[in-house]
């Protein structure tokens, strides 16, 4: 519990530092405008222990809940996409690209966050617009097929 509190806590300073972000802040766990409890003064959060893997993908990730103190078991390569209209702000992707001990291999894809979504049947696409509807000029499965192969030779090359 004490490391949830820790990580909403990082949350909370990169929503005060980034207001603009709605997406990762107002849109956020918990809703805008909350405050989370910071650890008592003198608790020591552990780390995580190393992780098992040897290679990660990330798909547009919310990297606001992580200090780069949070991320140094994280030695692995890393991949991660960012879709070019993700309404999550920048500086969440790229912040936590930039905490990461190794500077992962970074694409940027066009669409939207929901571009990683299945393509939507028409009777999920009346209900959810949001997630079914694509940029113009963007093919859904277009950007599958070539997000795939860029995944397949990643975990290829490093696994």
């Amino acid at each position: 519990m004490r490391a949830l509190l820790s990580r909403l806590s990082y949350l909370d300073a990169y929503c005060d530092a980034h207001p603009t972000d709605g997406m990762s802040c107002n849109d956020a766990p918990g809703g805008g405008g909350r405050r989370t409890s910071a650890p008592p003064a003198g608790v020591q959060i552990p780390l995580p222990p190393p992780l098992p893997l040897r290679a990660i993908v990330l798909l547009d990730p919310y990297g606001a809940l992580f200090s780069r103190d949070h991320l140094t078991a994280v030695t692995m390569p890393v991949l991660q996409f960012r879709p070019d209209h993700s309404q999550l702000g920048e500086e969440n992707c790229a912040g936590l690209a930039a905490s990461l001990p190794i500077p992962p291999q970074f694409r940027t894809i066009p669409g939207s966050r929901f571009i990683f979504f299945d393509i939507c049947p028409p009777s999920l696409q009346a209900a959810a617009p949001e997630v079914c509807t694509n940029p113009p000029g963007v093919d859904r499965s277009a950007v599958h097929a070539a997000v795939e192969a860029q995944v397949v030779r990643f975990l290829k090359d490093n696994l």
